[in-house]
């Protein structure tokens, strides 16, 4: 049976007769776009193991190969109802790219197919099958059709992407074994995240501050030149540098110690000089642009030495770049509440909580979104109101992968370790089924963004107009801070609107 992308189907489901009654494993995306498919096998005996394996795809004058379309299944487990995981539940969560799994009498298992359609495809239909294979009983197969729509979606014009990029395996930091392993799956996390389009990351880059010489910073780029280097050709428009930055001095508050040591008395004239070399070190070698994180939703005593230390960026540079955030939140309270303070001090506030009241006393100074709400929603129409209409510059969700714990096993530390994606022992990368939802949610702000992009073309054109109409009325439609899809729309909107 077929279930649509923004619904699950948990271990002891079943499906509903309208799912039962689809035999065609159906898809309309645009050439260069990777699109989900998926279909569920409920046993109603002890099937053994289970395979799956898909045919190419012929299609006008081509075809796609198997190799183009990745097989996997959804994997289930544990996750927290409450925060002290005294109440718990089993999920859909992670995507295993292996296309064999047991199947037990009356445990329904979502079989996952990831197709990456060629850039160079022409329009038109592709066809082919899909066969599954029991161990006990006899193999079926359904069709799958994949049509390409006729064109391509712009790119996505903003920086969008989780905290996190890279997977750092839990040993020894200095056992060569770990290094290689953790290069492979980061090296692999980013391209990932670039076939999906996402277009930023957080913690590079990692520039080391050695101290004052011949007065002037001595700084080590040798790390961050290759971590830009490889962002730069991956086509990553930004990052983030949280849990990186220029190692050797507390971007967090004023690291008074690290000034005097350097033979200065003003905090703003010491960074000046050290963020300076670095921007005309990045200018020099075509970084991506660099947000430098200067605080983590700092409070009471923290917030006032932030807000002195985010002054003194912007006292040293008043105009970016380079540029300057921090993590924190607006309430509509008004400009009386301290964080106020903290993210007029800052090029580009990170903001957590928001509403178009606090948005709105920024009065036009970009700003970034993070966390609330780390689905399809904000990373697509919400992600295109707040960048049109309120000068959104980037948005981050947590998180990429960063386990406190064993990242499979819910119960073990003091928060689930949920992630975008994790690791498996052989190297693999085993993709979330959210990550599959939040770039769902890139392709509809690229909709919307290709949308406009013809309507302007075609101005005057009837198709223009409803084009226009269609924007229009989606966005007028919800307000800043309204971050539940569902609860407007209703579910069953996704679908349709896509289509519209």
């Amino acid at each position: 049976f077929q279930r649509d992308l923004m619904q699950d189907v948990y271990y002891n489901d079943a499906p509903s007769p309208s799912e039962m009654g689809r035999q065609t494993l159906s898809v309309e995306a645009f050439a260069g776009q990777v699109v989900p498919a998926s279909f569920a096998v409920l046993p109603l005996r002890d099937l053994g193991a289970g395979s799956i394996a898909v045919s190419a795809l012929e299609g006008p004058g081509a075809a796609i190969p198997p190799g183009a379309i990745d097989l996997g299944y959804v994997s289930y487990r544990i996750t927290r109802v409450t925060l002290s995981g005294s109440v718990y539940t089993i999920t859909p969560r992670y995507v295993v790219p292996r296309n064999r799994v047991a199947l037990p009498r009356g445990v329904a298992r979502r079989f996952w197919l990831t197709v990456h359609i060629p850039a160079a495809a022409r329009p038109g239909l592709y066809a082919g099958r899909v066969t599954f294979t029991p161990a006990r009983g006899a193999a079926s197969s359904i069709p799958v059709r994949l049509t390409v729509l006729r064109g391509a979606l712009d790119a996505i014009d903003i920086a969008a992407g989780p905290w996190g990029g890279q997977v750092d395996v839990p040993w020894f930091a200095d056992d060569p074994q770990t290094a290689k392993l953790s290069s492979e799956l980061t090296a692999k996390s980013l391209r990932l995240l670039r076939a999906h389009g996402f277009t930023m990351f957080t913690g590079a880059p990692h520039v080391l501050y050695r101290g004052w010489g011949n007065g002037q910073p001595e700084l080590d780029f040798s790390q961050a030149d290759r971590e830009m280097e490889t962002a730069g050709k991956l086509g990553f428009l930004a990052v983030n540098s949280y849990g990186a930055g220029v190692i050797g001095v507390n971007a967090y508050y004023q690291d008074a110690a690290k000034m005097k040591a350097a033979g200065f008395t003003d905090y703003s004239a010491f960074v000046k000089a050290i963020y300076t070399a670095v921007q005309h070190h990045a200018a020099e070698k075509h970084w991506p642009a660099v947000y430098w994180n200067l605080g983590d939703e700092p409070s009471g005593d923290d917030l006032r030495r932030s807000i002195e230390n985010a002054a003194a960026y912007h006292k040293a540079f008043p105009e970016a770049p380079p540029f300057f955030t921090a993590a924190t939140s607006l309430s509509s309270g008004g400009a009386g509440d301290p964080r106020f303070a903290l993210a007029r001090a800052l090029d580009v506030p990170n903001l957590n909580a928001h509403d178009e009241a606090s948005v709105n006393l920024l009065k036009g100074q970009p700003w970034a979104f993070y966390n609330t709400g780390g689905d399809r929603w904000t990373y697509g129409v919400y992600l295109y109101k707040a960048a049109k209409e309120y000068n959104l510059r980037f948005r981050l969700g947590w998180h990429w992968d960063g386990a406190a714990g064993d990242p499979y096993y819910a119960l073990d530390t003091r928060e689930d370790d949920y992630a975008w994606a994790n690791a498996g022992p052989q190297g693999q990368l085993l993709p979330s089924v959210q990550f599959f939802r939040i770039s769902a949610g890139l392709d509809d702000y690229r909709c919307l963004l290709t949308l406009a992009r013809l309507a302007k073309a075609k101005e005057g054109s009837p198709a223009a107009r409803e084009a226009e109409s269609l924007i229009r009325a989606r966005m007028a439609a919800f307000h800043l801070g309204q971050l539940d899809h569902d609860r407007i729309f209703g579910s069953g909107d996704w679908e349709s609107f896509r289509r519209r």
